[in-house]
């Protein structure tokens, strides 16, 4: 009675540990299918931050957490995923079935068993070859052992760690298949692989066979073929594992990479070696623009897939193989029936790889028997097409050849007329030149005599000529006489003005001193005349006495305000200049500051237009001196009846120079004035009583900073005057 206790409690534990909300897998010994779709017996669970265990898994607690594949809790944007499933074995043999992995970069594999014995395996895209349990290179697989009549528990960890895995995660999830021993054998035998290698030696016999041809010939053709015949070959090879295993086996990532890029690269020399082919260009015109822009469309996606979207990169070669078919298909059948008959094999070869595909299709999805010749139907429609396409080659260059041919016999008959017609013209044309000769001849003799005529009157014109010559000759002589006399007179004359030249230069230096040094010992006596009338006024009381007293010291003011321009003038004129960076913001505040005592500065609106960030490199006090000049200047010129008076300042950048314009509304210059306004004491101002020496200064100031100054005409009436600056100094 204990016993039996002791079992039945057994039984219901054993029960509760591996019931699954889900049915359990059967392994049967009697299938015949080769795979069976695990995803609706799979429950998952999402591991984003990668942190769960297998003991996390197993726990009690944990159970209820697993959810079916196809529920929304699933995140197929989770980096790690753990499964977990049953499979059953009811048969009283020990079976081993093989489940496949696609797009998943590692996989750990844990095996439970009903006696607690448990198996760990690891796998994945990124696992090297020779790490791997179940050495297929064509896609991942774990081999799982289950015991007889017995059920194990079975966990599988997914981690996705490049933009491949992860981009493929949703299609990972559901394409997890499980295969029967048999079925797996069956696919993975000694037998497949030699029928890989026939397929594999036919395309390499028939790729260095046109690549022998192409040398050969030298035609594009045969080049569009070979590359075309290779991308066939490191397609299926790559995709069958067979690249990985032999040439990549420590270099799983690059394989992934090769069989991605392989398709748009295999598509790119399709159109390439179809559009040369088939010569679409002239037989297909429409069509031809559409598969130049395809040709486009591939390299796209291979930079796309290189930048890391493969879904997008996939789907995309996926769409543009479909439309490609077609258009290609189209194009051949347009060209066949433009009588192009290297077209037919092109045409043919193309249905034959359509049946492949359709055959193989049919046997994937269970709707004919499998069989090599099924299992292999893509394989066997692509070798033929290769052929196919190499007949046609062959044809095409045969109708080459022959119309190379025609050519030449139409040439050779063309030459034979044209050999008949040229020998009949010639003799035509000889038959006309002896009439010409004969005509020339009888026009050569009266030239001849005409040519005697003019030579006696040419001999006589001689004579004439060397008559003439002599008396140039005479002439000439008596003119080198004259230009030798003439020659010292211009070198005495040079060397008499270059001596004026240095006697005024010097005079001119001699005046200068002796006007800056008169000035200079005019000031003292005048200043004591000055202050000696402020004086008297202070103690004369007849107003007679002081009018007079009034008169010279306006005098007195005045001799020394014509005084201190004249030093100014030599000062300008002797001064050196320093060159140094100038803001002209600040500069125009400092101008402006220093004009408030100038009589006349309330009256007037002075308006200042500075462009951003000017600046110059020149003399601050010679620059301030002239725009305080003419700003001044601007002032006294003001019309006193004026309703308002006002005065523009703009500084403007233009190339390498600045721009100073300064324009007032004043009693403005007389056109007759114009051409001496620069001049010292010149007659504009003495017309209003004043000096006349602001703007020769002005002038002076501005020709020492290397610059120039005009007087520019304005539209209104206004004066307007113009200082061009450079912005730089050497």
């Amino acid at each position: 009675m204990k016993l039996l206790l002791v079992t039945a409690f057994l039984c219901w534990l054993t029960l509760s540990l591996y019931a699954s909300p889900v049915d359990t897998f059967l392994v049967s010994t009697t299938d015949t299918k080769e795979y069976h779709d695990l995803t609706p017996y799979i429950q998952a669970v999402n591991d984003p931050k990668g942190v769960l265990s297998i003991s996390t898994m197993r726990a009690k607690d944990f159970v209820g957490s697993f959810k079916p594949l196809n529920d929304p809790g699933i995140n197929v944007k989770s980096p790690v995923h753990w499964l977990h499933f049953y499979i059953q074995n009811p048969d009283t043999l020990s079976h081993t079935v093989y489940i496949s992995f696609t797009f998943t970069d590692f996989i750990e594999f844990y095996i439970r068993h009903e006696n607690g014995a448990g198996l760990m395996k690891k796998s994945g895209d990124l696992v090297p070859f020779h790490e791997r349990d179940v050495k297929v290179g064509q896609m991942v697989f774990i081999d799982v052992p289950v015991p007889p009549q017995s059920v194990i528990a079975c966990y599988a960890r997914l981690e996705s760690s490049t933009d491949i895995s992860q981009q493929s995660r949703s299609l990972a999830l559901k394409s997890i298949k499980l295969y029967s021993e048999a079925s797996f054998d069956k696919r993975f035998d000694v037998t497949n692989r030699i029928y890989q290698a026939l397929f594999y030696g036919a395309m390499l016999i028939m790729l260095f066979y046109n690549l022998f041809i192409f040398i050969t010939l030298k035609d594009s053709s045969y080049l569009y073929y070979v590359c075309y015949t290779l991308a066939v070959g490191v397609f299926f090879s790559s995709n069958s594992g067979y690249i990985f295993e032999l040439f990549l086996p420590e270099y799983p990532r690059t394989d992934l990479y090769v069989r991605f890029l392989s398709t748009p690269v295999l598509l790119f020399f399709y159109l390439l070696f179809s559009r040369k082919y088939l010569k679409t260009a002239n037989t297909a015109p429409v069509l031809n623009k559409a598969i130049t822009l395809l040709l486009f469309l591939f390299p796209v996606v291979f930079i796309l897939m290189m930048l890391g979207y493969w879904t997008l990169g996939r789907s995309a070669s996926i769409i543009g193989a479909i439309i490609s078919f077609v258009f290609i298909l189209f194009a051949a059948i347009s060209s066949v029936r433009k009588g192009y008959t290297p077209a037919l094999f092109f045409l043919v070869a193309n249905i034959l790889l359509l049946v492949g595909g359709a055959v193989y299709a049919s046997q994937r999805f269970f709707a004919v028997e499998q069989s090599p010749i099924t299992q292999y139907s893509v394989q066997i429609a692509s070798v033929l097409e290769v052929v196919l396409f190499s007949f046609g080659l062959a044809a095409r260059i045969n109708l080459m050849q022959k119309e190379i041919t025609d050519k030449t016999i139409e040439n050779e008959r063309l030459e034979k007329v044209k050999e008949r017609a040229l020998k009949s013209l010639i003799e035509e044309k000889n038959q006309e030149l002896e009439q010409k000769v004969k005509e020339r001849t009888a026009q050569i003799h009266q030239q001849k005599e005409e040519i005697t005529t003019q030579n006696d009157y040419l001999t006589q014109s001689y004579k004439q000529l060397e008559q003439a010559q002599q008396t140039i000759e005479k002439q000439n002589k008596k003119l080198s006489l004259v230009n030798v006399r003439l020659e010292k007179t211009v070198r005495e004359r040079t060397k008499e003005l270059k001596q004026t030249n240095t006697d005024l230069l010097k005079a001119n230096r001699e005046l200068d001193i002796f006007i800056y040094r008169t000035a200079h010992d005019i000031k003292g006596p005048l200043a004591r005349l000055i202050g000696l009338s402020q004086v008297a006024l202070l103690d004369v009381q007849e107003q007679q006495a002081i009018e007079y007293l009034n008169k010279l010291n306006f005098e007195a003011n005045y001799l020394n305000y014509l005084l201190n321009r004249l030093s100014v003038i030599h000062e300008i004129t002797h001064a050196e200049v320093r060159f140094e960076p100038i803001d002209f913001q600040e500069l125009m505040i400092s101008v402006i500051g220093k004009l408030h005592q100038v009589s006349g500065f309330d009256q007037v609106q002075i308006h200042i237009s500075v462009g951003a960030a000017i600046c110059i490199d020149s003399d601050h006090s010679i620059l301030s001196f002239i725009l305080r000049n003419l700003i001044e200047n601007a002032i006294q010129f003001r019309k006193p009846d004026a309703a308002a008076s006002f005065i523009t300042v703009e500084v403007k950048h233009q190339e390498m120079l600045i721009i100073i314009q300064v324009t007032d509304n004043g009693i403005g210059i007389s056109p007759i004035d114009t051409p001496t306004i620069f001049d010292l004491f010149s007659r504009a101002a003495g017309k209003h009583k004043k000096a006349g020496m602001g703007l020769h200064m002005t002038k002076l100031s501005v020709e020492k900073l290397k610059g120039n100054i005009s007087l520019l005409p304005h539209p209104s009436g206004f004066t307007q005057f113009q200082v061009s600056l450079p912005v730089k100094n050497a």
